[in-house]
């Protein structure tokens, strides 16, 4: 069991670092292009600046806790069901239902 779980640690590790290294490299191009574009540096930074929101958060913390509770009750199944679909339709139901709980969440506060 621990060596699945040094597996998934290191090829979430390796996924993790490549998206941070392209979404570098592509902030680095666009602030290259502004640059080209004259725009002074302070504009640059208002242009690339990320507007924060915490719904994006909220959403993600859901479907991760809805995951882990999906987890739990896949074990909870006998074990020839596990590993097949059911067990995969377990982890997706719960995923959507907090896709759609996040939805809810978001129209019921606009």
């Amino acid at each position: 069991m621990t060596e699945n779980l040094a597996i998934v640690i290191v090829i979430g590790g390796a996924y993790l670092a490549f998206v941070l290294v392209v979404e570098a490299l592509a902030a680095a191009r666009v602030r290259t292009k502004i640059a080209d574009q004259g725009l002074s540096a302070e504009q640059t930074e208002t242009l690339l600046r990320r507007r924060v929101d915490g719904r994006a958060s909220l959403r993600w913390g859901l479907v991760t806790i809805a995951i882990g509770m999906a987890l739990v009750v896949v074990q909870l199944l006998p074990a020839g069901l596990r590993g097949g679909p059911l067990g995969a339709a377990v982890i997706f139901l719960f995923a959507g239902g907090a896709l759609l709980a996040h939805s809810r969440m978001a129209s019921d506060g606009e």
